[in-house]
């Protein structure tokens, strides 16, 4: 899956590929893409999708002066919050990068970047989000859904939008970034309760097994 957004991802560490069992594991690179307005794609609302436009309508910006009128084009191809939320996690860190593949380390001090069942992690305070046309809908890779191995990013949730798109509108998103575990072979994601996994997570720090050239 590609992003819909032309602006290009950080980089990476490079995958890694480990032999653990009778099957190959590798690491993936991995985005996760989260409009600032709370909707989720796990769990979207039943009531529909609510906008600002609801209470605001499509003219929020009161007035005769000729800003107000300029403000209120804006708003055809603008998101509100694009404006109005020009950072995110104000007030508390949000994690910004998990890496799957530090699992395991017991022998590490818990930290709040750290834990040896989820491996290491980023946080970030009053981030900037990054921008994407979104016409209300995303693209999900779901349990059991093949990946492209040799893809340098896969996005695990991705908005769908275009310029072109009347209902799209330049809207902000944080930008969840990630290394994950990828089964080598069959292309598909392992998860933590993987029947595939022995207990549901690895035993063993991953990165402790022998790669693979």
């Amino acid at each position: 899956m590609r992003p819909s957004s032309t602006r290009s991802a950080a980089p990476m560490k490079p995958p890694t590929r480990w032999s653990i069992g009778i099957f190959r594991v590798r690491t993936t690179s991995v985005r996760n893409w989260f409009p600032l307005s709370s909707r989720s794609s796990s769990v979207p609302p039943v009531e529909g999708a609510f906008a600002c436009e609801k209470c605001h309508t499509g003219n929020p910006h009161y007035g005769n002066k000729v800003l107000d009128h300029h403000l209120n084009k804006h708003t055809e191809t603008i998101e509100c919050n694009t404006c109005h939320s020009p950072v995110y996690a104000k007030c508390k860190p949000t994690k910004v990068f998990w890496d799957w593949s530090k699992a395991g380390d017991t022998a590490r001090k818990a930290m709040p970047d750290y834990d040896w069942k989820k491996g290491e992690s980023q946080w970030k305070e009053s981030a900037k989000p990054v921008y994407a046309w979104f016409g209300g809908y995303t693209k999900r890779v779901l349990i059991g859904d093949r990946i492209d191995l040799n893809a340098p990013v896969t996005n695990l949730v991705e908005p769908v939008g275009s310029m072109n798109d009347p209902n799209s509108k330049i809207t902000p998103f944080k930008l969840m970034k990630g290394i994950q575990a990828a089964d080598a072979k069959n292309g598909y994601f392992i998860y933590k309760g993987d029947p595939v996994i022995h207990g549901g997570r690895f035993k063993k720090r991953p990165m402790g097994y022998k790669a693979e050239k």
